[in-house]
C-alpha cells in the first residue's frame, strides 16, 4: 500500500520533532534548540543570538563548560547589579550573564583605565564578531561592517543585536573613536 504524499513528506519532520523533545536538557524545547552541540573547533564569535560556542537560553551549567573548555577556568563571578535573577561569570574582559539560570547576555569590554585604544591591545581573551569587530576598532571600521542605528549618544546597535559602544570626546562620534565594549542587545545594565 502506498503512503499518501503528505505522509511522507511529514514523517521526517515530525520525527525530527520527536528527537527535539525529547532530548530537551531540563524538558525545555527552547534550551535544546539554543545550545546545540558546538564542535571543539568552534570558535568564540560575538554575535547577536549568543558566542558562537553557545546562544541565548541555553542552561548556565553548558554555557559555561563550552566557554571553559576554550578559554580555560572562569576569572570571577561579578556582581551583576540587576534586579531580577541576574548572575554572570567573567573570563577577564568577556562577561557572560545568566537570568534566572539561563545564558541571557553577554558584555566584552575594556575593563582597564584609560583610553581604549591604547588598552585593548591588553584585553584578555581576544575576542571578535564574524566581520572582526573588536575592542579597539574604529567606528568607520564599524560603519563599513554593519548597518547601525543609533541607540545612544555614543551606542550603535546591529540588526543582528550586537551593540557597540564608542570612546568619544565629542558628538557627534567622529570616525576615528575607538570601540570600548560589544555586548548582545539586552545586556544588563541594559544596552542602550
Amino acid at each position: 500500500m502506498r503512503r499518501p504524499r503528505v505522509a511522507r513528506l511529514c514523517r521526517p519532520v515530525l520525527g525530527g520533532l520527536a528527537t527535539w523533545l525529547v532530548v530537551s536538557p531540563a524538558g525545555s524545547p527552547l534550551a535544546a534548540a539554543a545550545s546545540p552541540s558546538p564542535s571543539a573547533r568552534t570558535p568564540i564569535l560575538l554575535a547577536g543570538n549568543g558566542l558562537g560556542v553557545a546562544y541565548f537560553g541555553a542552561p548556565a551549567r553548558s554555557v559555561t563548560g563550552a566557554i571553559s573548555a576554550r578559554l580555560g577556568s572562569p576569572t570571577g563571578h561579578p556582581d551583576a547589579g540587576c534586579v531580577g535573577g541576574y548572575t554572570q561569570v567573567a573570563w577577564h574582559d568577556l562577561i557572560v550573564q545568566f537570568r534566572h539560570g539561563h545564558f541571557s547576555g553577554y558584555r566584552y569590554w575594556v575593563s582597564g583605565s584609560g583610553s581604549p585604544s591604547a588598552s585593548a591591545s591588553t584585553v584578555s581573551p581576544k575576542l571578535a564578531t564574524a566581520k572582526g569587530i573588536s575592542l579597539g576598532s574604529t567606528f568607520a571600521q564599524v560603519k563599513r561592517s554593519y548597518r547601525l542605528t543609533q541607540t545612544g549618544t555614543d551606542f550603535w546597535k546591529s540588526p543582528a543585536g550586537i551593540v557597540f559602544a564608542l570612546e568619544s570626546q565629542t558628538y557627534p562620534s567622529p570616525p576615528s573613536s575607538p570601540v570600548y565594549e560589544i555586548k548582545s542587545y539586552g545586556a544588563c545594565p541594559a544596552a542602550l
